[in-house]
Formats: C-alpha cells, sequence, structure tokens
C-alpha cells in the first residue's frame, strides 16, 4: 500500500479509519513521499522518471491487478530494485509502448493503459472472443429524470435518515474511536502466499475527532511501529514510523480535509458535483442504487446505497497513476447506534490486485472531551531517522 488516501467520512469514524489504513503500511518503510519525484524517492527507476514519488506503489497494484500477477513476478524477493528478472525489463518496454501510444494518438491523455489489452491476464489475448454484451443502466439526474431509481438527492437526503438525522449528526462534537485491523502481509513472496495460519496479525487502531474538522488517526502495528496521520483544521499530515512528518499535498490534501469533516454526511450534496443515479448493483447480499459524482478537484467516485436500508454500503474511488487509474473500494458493513446515530463496525479497503485491509471497529465514545492540542501536527524527526 502507498500513502495515497482512498476514502471519506461516514459519520465521522469510517473515513479516517480507511485513511489510515491505507497510510499505515507503507508508512513504517521510508520517508514520506509527498513533494518527491519517483527517482528521488526509490532506487533504479528508468521509465516512471518525474512521476509523483507516492504514485509508483500505486502504478504497480494497477499492473498487478491488470496482468493478473503478483510482485514476484516481476521483482526480485527483497529487493525491488535488482533487474535479474526478464519480465521486468519486458514490463519497461510496454510502459514506454503504452505512455507512446497515448502522446501520438490521444495528445497525452491515458485513453489506453495495461488493462486495455492485458485485462487481468498476463498473456493477453489476440484472437477475437465472442461474449454476451450486457446492457448499461441509464443514467439519472442529480434532481429527478429517467435514471434507475431516485434522484441523487433524494437518495442522499435518505442516506442521512438512515443514519440517525441531521439534527443527531450535528449534536455530536466528539468521537473517540477504538479498534482493530488485519494487518497486510508484506511485499513479495510473503504477500502471495497469503495470510499466516491463525488469521492476519492485528494492527491496534485509536481515532479522534472534534467538531467541526480535527482529526487524528493512530496505528500501533503488530511489529511494534506506530504511524499517525491527521488534519490540524488547516492541514492534512503524515508521520512514518521513523517520525519523519509530511505534509500531504494535491487531492491527499482536499481528502483528509474532507475525512476530517464530523458532519459530512449531511453536507455530501455540497461536496459532490455531478450527481446523478445509475442504476443498481449487487453489493455482496445488499441491492444498491448507484451514485455517481465528483467531489471538486478530484476524482469521479461511485457511493453505493442499500436500497432497503438507505445505508451506504460502497464505496469507490480513484488514484491517478502513470499507468492507469487505481480503484480502491471500500466496503461498510455492521451498522450500530452510537449516541443515536449509526456508525458501520466493518470497513474493509480493498485495492489492486488483492491487497485488503478489515478494520473492525470496537468502541466509540461520543461523550469524552478531547483537548484540541492533539490534533497539532507533530515536528518531523527525519534527521534523527536519516
Amino acid at each position: 500500500m502507498n500513502n495515497r488516501l482512498v476514502s471519506r467520512r461516514i459519520v465521522a469514524a469510517a473515513s479516517g479509519l480507511v485513511l489510515a489504513a491505507v497510510l499505515f503500511a507503507s508508512a513504517q518503510q521510508g520517508p514520506p513521499l509527498a513533494g518527491k519525484k519517483a527517482e528521488e524517492a526509490y532506487k533504479n527507476i528508468l521509465v516512471l522518471k518525474g512521476a509523483p514519488a507516492e504514485q509508483v506503489v500505486p502504478a504497480m497494484r494497477v499492473i498487478a491487478g491488470s496482468l493478473g500477477v503478483g510482485c514476484n513476478f516481476c521483482h526480485v524477493a527483497g529487493d525491488f530494485a535488482k533487474d535479474d528478472m526478464d519480465s521486468k525489463r519486458t514490463a519497461r518496454s510496454m510502459i514506454t509502448m503504452m505512455m507512446d501510444i497515448n502522446k501520438n494518438n490521444f495528445n497525452g491523455e491515458q485513453r489506453v493503459t495495461c488493462f486495455t489489452c492485458h485485462n487481468g491476464s498476463n498473456n493477453p489475448a489476440a484472437t477475437l472472443q465472442f461474449a454476451d454484451m450486457a446492457t448499461a443502466p441509464q443514467e439519472g439526474g442529480r434532481g429527478g429524470g429517467r435514471g434507475q431509481g431516485p434522484a441523487a438527492d433524494q437518495i442522499l437526503a435518505n442516506y442521512v435518515q438512515a443514519l440517525g438525522g441531521e439534527p443527531a449528526i450535528r449534536k455530536i462534537a466528539t468521537l473517540t474511536i477504538t479498534a482493530t485491523r488485519d494487518a497486510p502481509a508484506a511485499g513479495g513472496a510473503a504477500a502471495e502466499a497469503g495470510p499466516p495460519a491463525g488469521g492476519p496479525p492485528q494492527a491496534q487502531v485509536e481515532e479522534y475527532f472534534k467538531a467541526p474538522n480535527l482529526m487524528v488517526t493512530i496505528v500501533h502495528a503488530p511489529n511494534g511501529m506506530t504511524t499517525e496521520n491527521g488534519f490540524d483544521g488547516t492541514t492534512g499530515w503524515a508521520q512514518n514510523a521513523r517520525g519523519a512528518v509530511a505534509d500531504l499535498t494535491g487531492t491527499d490534501q482536499s481528502r483528509a480535509k474532507r475525512a476530517a469533516n464530523i458532519y459530512e454526511p449531511v453536507e455530501l450534496s455540497k461536496e459532490y458535483g455531478n450527481l446523478m443515479t445509475r442504476g443498481t448493483a449487487k453489493v455482496g447480499d445488499h441491492t444498491a442504487y448507484v451514485v455517481i459524482g465528483t467531489p471538486q478537484g478530484d476524482q469521479q467516485e461511485r457511493l453505493f446505497f442499500d436500497t432497503t436500508t438507505g445505508l451506504l454500503v460502497r464505496k469507490i474511488v480513484i488514484d491517478p497513476t502513470p499507468v492507469g487509474n487505481s480503484p480502491v473500494q471500500t466496503d461498510y458493513d455492521d451498522y450500530r447506534d452510537v449516541g443515536g446515530v449509526k456508525m458501520p463496525f466493518m470497513i474493509r479497503v480493498t485495492a489492486p490486485p488483492n491487497n485488503r485491509i478489515t478494520t473492525h471497529v470496537q468502541k466509540v465514545d461520543t461523550s469524552a472531551p478531547i483537548d484540541s492540542s492533539k490534533f497539532a501536527k507533530p515536528p518531523s524527526k527525519a534527521a534523527q531517522a536519516q
């Protein structure tokens, strides 16, 4: 996983938990990546020179998912910088070819990606294959229209009511959350072998919120390392296990700001542009309305609301990378009443190729006072760490 933010607020608890789930795995490894180019943060970068460093790992996930392979298909376990494998050299040639196609045929727009040809296989088909064609759902409108299901604004209003209503949500001034998280396996062979017998190791999570927009999440990994991320009312930041702190930038910054908004559920209509209903979809045992919208300055997102309960059960956001967009899917389940407001107690984040982190909320306190100093960005210890 890499230092990308992938999710937003669900009655304060869910979004920050998702944010930390994506941050903590790679934050243990090295210095923060914000503001650096790929070649400044990683060894032996050849074809991705100039790309933002924080996009390198998501790009690798896109490649792995597009080909249906794991890290060790191209990389030497334990030393990803080595060039010992032919498949890694081939991958560089393929990336160069993809970039040239987009540059020479689509004015540099990212229209062709690894998935365009590979479609989940490391040996893409070269012969026509027949398949049944599915009919795409009709698009509906924000305030009404011919889409399948209610208008998007009505679905969002139903969501607020399902959570407990706007007065109950705005009554919450602080949140203190404790949770456990299934820590992901390390990269390489360990990741491909799957979780150890008896289940994955557990990370311990503490999360604090204070209205209107203060947040901090602390993750204690099974190996004893601790990482933090937060929003101090102005700036989003991330601290890795070595104590180095970096300000978040771009979409990371805007997503951290939205995640810190304790009242986000009642303000979703303001945050999203071009909202529309796009039919229904199955999410596990749920049938859900699909709502599409684009937060200001961000990528398009898909929100899935249970047609029966009105609750949000899935969200899909996009992280751009040099080799194609990396989708990150978050599933929300086990909603429980906390202080008159429903909150999900199970949050599962899935990213390509098959990286999955599950957070289990243990306790939520809506009455404990929290001093504002707890949300201050800590000083960086980068000098001592390096």
